[in-house]
C-alpha cells in the first residue's frame, strides 16, 4: 500500500526526522504542501529535524532555508548535518585513523575548526588522511582537460568551479592516492546529487570508488549510526518506532532507518526514488528485492 501523503500516517509517530532534496525541496522550489504538512507537525508539539547529508554544518544551512521559505520553529524544530557529526569527530579528537594531517580532494565547503589538533595541507605527501569534499573541476582544469567538458554542467558556478556528472576525471589521483596507502574520510555520503536540471556525483561517489580499489573509507552521515547516534543523543531520545525517518533515498536515509531501530517511510514520487524509477529500476530494485519493513508515502 502507498498512502497519499504522511498526513495519513502521522498520529503513528512523535518525533519526525526529515531528508531535504527530494522530500520537502525539489530543486527550484518546496514540493507541493511539504512546508504546510510540517508545520502542522510542529504545532502539534513533535519535533521535526531536518537530517541532511551535506559538508556544512547545521547553523550554516539555516539562512538557505529561510531562503526556501523555511522559519526554525514553524516548519521544523533541529537541524542536524553529516557535517556536524565529523565536525564533532574533530573535536573531539576522534576520527578512525592516526594523524592529524588531512588533504582535501575536490572543492571544500566544510568550515574547519582551527581549535581542533587537525589542519588541513596542501598535498598528499604532507598528509595523513584524505577528506573527500565537493567533487568539483575548476575553470582553468576544464580549459586544460578540453575532453573533460562533456562531463561537466556547462556553466561554471560563480566560485568558478564545474560540477562533474561522471567521476572519470578523478579517477587518476584516487588511485595515486591510494598507492600512497593513505585512508580517507568522507563529508557526505551521498552518490549522487541535484544542480539545477543536472545530475551531478557527489562524495559518496568518491567514497565507492576508493572503496573499490582497495582504500579505507569511513564516511559521516546517512546511512551510518555515527550520524543517526549523533541526533539520538542532541535529541534527548531513544530509537522506536513512533520515531519516523522520511526520505526519497534507500540507500541513505531508508536503510539508514532500518538500521537505526525507527520506522523509515519512503517518499516515491521525488528526489532519488523518482529519478531511479524513472531509469528503470522499480522501489524493489533500489531496496534490494523486499519493502518489508518500509511505509510508502507519495510525498510529504
Amino acid at each position: 500500500m502507498i498512502y497519499p501523503d504522511f498526513n495519513a500516517i502521522a498520529d503513528q509517530f512523535d518525533t519526525l526526522f526529515v531528508d531535504a532534496y527530494g522530500v520537502f525541496w525539489g530543486g527550484k522550489a518546496p514540493i507541493p504542501n511539504s512546508l504546510e504538512t510540517m508545520a502542522a507537525q510542529v504545532q502539534q508539539g513533535k519535533r521535526v529535524c531536518v537530517l541532511s547529508n551535506t559538508t556544512l554544518i547545521g547553523r550554516e544551512i539555516i539562512p538557505s532555508y529561510i531562503k526556501k521559505g523555511l522559519t526554525q520553529g514553524i516548519h521544523y524544530t533541529d537541524v542536524i548535518t553529516s557535517g556536524d557529526v565529523l565536525h564533532q569527530a574533530l573535536i573531539t579528537d576522534n576520527l578512525p585513523f592516526p594523524g592529524h594531517r588531512l588533504y582535501p580532494f575536490g572543492h571544500v565547503r566544510f568550515r574547519f575548526d582551527q581549535n581542533t589538533p587537525f589542519q588541513l595541507v596542501d598535498t598528499p605527501n604532507q598528509a595523513d588522511i584524505v577528506l573527500f569534499e565537493t567533487p568539483q573541476l575548476s575553470s582553468q582544469e576544464v580549459s586544460e582537460h578540453p575532453e573533460w567538458q562533456p562531463i561537466c554542467v556547462p556553466a561554471p558556478t560563480e566560485k568558478g568551479y564545474y560540477d562533474v556528472l561522471d567521476i572519470e576525471p578523478f579517477i587518476p589521483e584516487l588511485k595515486r592516492l591510494k598507492a600512497m596507502g593513505l585512508p580517507a574520510i568522507s563529508t557526505n555520503p551521498d552518490m549522487i546529487a541535484r544542480e539545477g536540471e543536472h545530475w551531478i556525483v557527489r562524495q559518496g561517489t568518491c567514497a565507492e570508488v576508493y572503496r573499490q580499489l582497495g582504500g579505507q573509507v569511513i564516511e559521516y552521515g546517512k546511512p551510518y549510526a555515527n550520524i543517526y547516534d549523533y541526533a539520538f543523543q542532541k535529541l534527548g531520545i531513544k530509537p522506536s518506532p513512533r520515531v519516523a525517518m522520511i526520505g526519497d533515498t534507500f540507500r541513505t536515509d531508508i536503510r539508514g532507518a532500518l538500521d537505526s531501530g525507527i520506522t523509515p517511510v519512503w517518499s516515491i514520487d521525488y528526489g532519488i526514488a523518482k529519478y531511479e524509477q524513472d531509469h528503470g529500476r522499480s522501489l524493489e530494485e533500489q531496496a534490494g528485492g523486499s519493502l518489508d519493513g518500509i511505509i510508502l508515502i507519495h510525498h510529504l
